[in-house]
């Protein structure tokens, strides 16, 4: 879902990007597991909990009876 984000955001497949999520106790548990993972995955330099800044891109999905929302902005780093 988050390399879809990219797309749509009109990203290239070398910029660095800032993760935003936000949903159930079960997604938080996910992502802090996994953080290393996607983020190498998907070239994050950071996951970040809570609300995405004005004109990221972003979607809401249902996930494992969950909802999660997820947002990607390119990095400035």
């Amino acid at each position: 879902r988050i390399q879809g984000l990219r797309k749509s955001a009109g990203l290239e497949i070398e910029d660095r990007i800032i993760v935003y999520y936000s949903g159930s106790d079960r997604a938080r548990d996910v992502f802090s597991k996994h953080a290393g993972e996607v983020k190498g995955e998907t070239l994050a330099n950071d996951l970040v909990e809570g609300g995405p800044p004005d004109g990221a891109t972003s979607e809401t999905a249902k996930v494992e009876g969950g909802e999660v929302t997820l947002a990607v902005v390119r990095s400035s780093q």
